[in-house]
């Protein structure tokens, strides 16, 4: 007896003196959270992690390693994902520790809860593509993982194992992912351009366009199509010049077609997006915008400069033949000069207009801070800040049936950026801008246009937003990604679950005929969208209300295909912020037919239902009760769906 009471005390002992000396521990964590080496913040979560997606979706996660002790020889051992007989291949999933980089003055971020922490520090950023690491004790080590779902992979729940080894020891993390029976489409139903640059300070190639320059450059637009890119831009000196004997301009156009010839590789170029023809005379003060000087070989194959107004008349007619040709016409975008305000609007009209003379049918696009374009642009990009504070004008435009996108560049206060030293959740949430306020492109200046000749050290000027210059880092022959860059592919992927639910209440209108010419497939998605960012300025930074969000939207496509079925809009739209005076929320729906209807608990089939199914009813909210709750029986089926709104009494006076 005294024999085993030994034994059993020593298994204790054993177990706390292990316990006591345990090398590292494993923390949850968001992928929307910026976890830093010295674990400044940082609220860890369950040491597991439960992820969801749709077919052909990339996801992320994010799980870090708390080291107690120095950490050598870590590496990371994921398993296949099982659900019954079914599997997710460890094939399908990557793993990246990352990285940070050293920030010494902040972003001018003033206004607003963006500022993660005051410089200098260490931020995390970019995704190291070392597979084993050393880790110093008190370090927090984020890991991020990466997980394509397999198109052909059977909705369920995958279940492993992932085991975090070292020197020192090793620890296991329960993993799980649920797939849902949806796709992720493969294009992108939204228009987004980021601007790279191929610089010798970085890379090895001779000379633009030589063979190492193309190999460069379809690297970089396969990273930026993996991450849902569709438009890419091609500057106009891939066009050569030459005048030939007769005084006539000879163009040759064989770099430009092989640039635009890797874009349709990826299988997803939407837009091919051209260079400037005018610039400022000074600077983005100037008055004058001019037309710009052009290179061109003469007869003798010595380089000169051409006047804008000798060379376009003769280019503009031959690069349209030449788009049209090609059958590129209608997926170009022509730059006139970036950035015009209403410091030079009347010199920008006017080259607007010279293109137009001698190019008409190509669409013209630009980045801008004015408003008076009329018919000089065909596709409108106002900056964030100018696009709300001029919203009514630019809405306009797009209802007189221009394009209208959003382009960020240097810090707009207040507004969601992609910042290093911003919450990592504002990058998300740039594309459920785009959705929340029907802008259907993005663009932003700065895909790798570093500040120096170390990018891992050289972030970029505070006044511009540090990062806001790239979303990648250099590696030779190619780009090292970055958290921030992962979470705008992430945002994309968001969008297009904005977009099935659109297709599905397009669907619905559609079989309803005309008893559904009420129905807007865009307003439930805007609702949706309205509870991730429901003013330009007015946003969540809770990773959970954007994860509850998304899982809202997926609930409600799926349930297109459930029966009884019932849709409902309200005005004002769901979510709203009222004041109470008192308040009637209009109520307009579609129940399958045959269905027994209740909006709060009343029976309205007799009094308020159409034959077809359509019902109307206004109902009152106020700050004690702000739900609305519609339900649809038949067969012994119910469908429930609810409105909230934000209801407050007036303000005394």
């Amino acid at each position: 007896m005294k024999h085993l009471i030994f034994s059993f005390c020593f298994i204790i002992s054993f177990c706390i003196s292990s316990a006591q000396n345990t090398s590292f521990e494993i923390l949850g964590a968001s992928d929307l959270e910026n976890v830093f080496e010295d674990g400044y913040k940082f609220s860890p979560s369950k040491p597991k992690l439960d992820i969801f997606g749709i077919r052909n979706e990339i996801v992320s996660a994010q799980f870090v390693i708390h080291a107690i002790s120095d950490l050598n020889n870590v590496s990371i051992v994921i398993e296949n994902l099982i659900s019954g007989k079914n599997v997710i291949s460890a094939n399908n999933i990557s793993y990246n520790f990352v990285k940070s980089v050293p920030l010494k003055e902040n972003s001018d971020i003033t206004y607003g809860n963006s500022l993660l922490r005051k410089a200098p520090a260490l931020f995390p950023d970019y995704l190291s593509e070392e597979k084993n690491i050393s880790i110093k004790r008190d370090i927090y080590q984020p890991v991020w993982l990466t997980v394509h779902i397999p198109k052909s992979v059977l909705a369920g729940s995958y279940k492993a194992t992932i085991k975090i080894k070292s020197d020192e020891g090793t620890e296991s993390l329960p993993f799980s992912i649920t797939v849902y029976p949806l796709e992720m489409q493969e294009v992108s139903h939204l228009k987004t351009t980021n601007w790279y640059s191929i610089s010798k300070d970085h890379y090895d190639f001779n000379q633009k366009y030589d063979e190492k320059y193309f190999k460069l450059l379809e690297a970089f637009i396969h990273n930026m199509a993996d991450h849902r890119q569709n438009v890419f831009r091609v500057d106009l000196d891939a066009v050569t010049a030459r005048v030939g004997r007769n005084k006539q301009l000879q163009f040759d156009f064989t770099n430009f077609d092989r640039c635009v010839k890797i874009f349709e590789s990826t299988g997803r170029m939407n837009s091919i997006e051209t260079g400037f023809i005018a610039e400022f005379v000074e600077d983005w003060f100037s008055p004058i915008i001019k037309l710009r000087d052009f290179e061109v070989a003469d007869a003798s194959g010595k380089e000169m400069k051409m006047k804008g107004e000798n060379f376009l008349p003769q280019f503009l007619p031959a690069f349209q033949n030449h788009l049209k040709e090609k059958g590129w016409l209608n997926k170009t975008l022509f730059h006139i000069s970036d950035e015009p305000s209403n410091f030079n609007i009347i010199s920008y009209r006017e080259n607007s207009s010279y293109v137009h003379k001698y190019a008409p049918a190509l669409r013209r696009m630009d980045a801008l801070e004015a408003t008076f374009f009329d018919d000089r642009l065909e596709v409108w990009v106002p900056k964030l800040n100018e696009l709300n504070d001029w919203w009514d004008v630019y809405k306009k435009a797009q209802h007189n049936g221009y394009e209208l996108w959003y382009y960020m560049a240097m810090s707009t206060n207040g507004y969601p950026n992609r910042f290093i030293d911003s919450k990592l959740i504002e990058t998300r949430i740039l594309h459920w801008l785009n959705y929340r306020f029907d802008l259907t492109g993005y663009l932003h200046w700065g895909y790798n246009q570093w500040a120096g000749k170390d990018p891992y050290t050289q972030m970029g000027l505070p006044a511009h937003g540090v990062g806001s210059n790239a979303t990648v880092y250099p590696k030779k022959d190619g780009v090292v990604n970055s958290i921030r860059w992962e979470e705008e592919r992430n945002g994309l992927s968001d969008y297009e679950y904005l977009w099935l639910l659109e297709q599905e209440v397009a669907k619905l209108k559609k079989n309803i005929g005309v008893a559904g010419s009420w129905i807007d497939p865009k307003q439930r998605g805007t609702e949706l969208a309205s509870k991730v960012i429901s003013t330009m300025t007015n946003f969540t930074r809770d990773p959970n209300v954007l994860y509850s969000a998304k899982k809202e939207i997926l609930q409600e496509i799926l349930d297109f295909n459930t029966h009884p079925k019932l849709y409902v809009q309200t005005f004002p739209f769901a979510n709203s912020k009222l004041v109470y005076g008192p308040i009637l929320v209009e109520i307009t729906g579609y129940a399958e037919p045959g269905s027994t209807v209740f909006v709060n608990d009343k029976d309205i089939t007799k009094t308020n239902v159409t034959m077809e199914g359509v019902f109307r009813i206004a109902i009152e909210v106020t700050p004690g009760n702000n739900k609305i709750k519609i339900t649809a029986k038949k067969n012994g089926s119910s469908r429930t769906t609810e409105r909230e709104y934000s209801v407050a009494y007036p303000p005394e006076r």
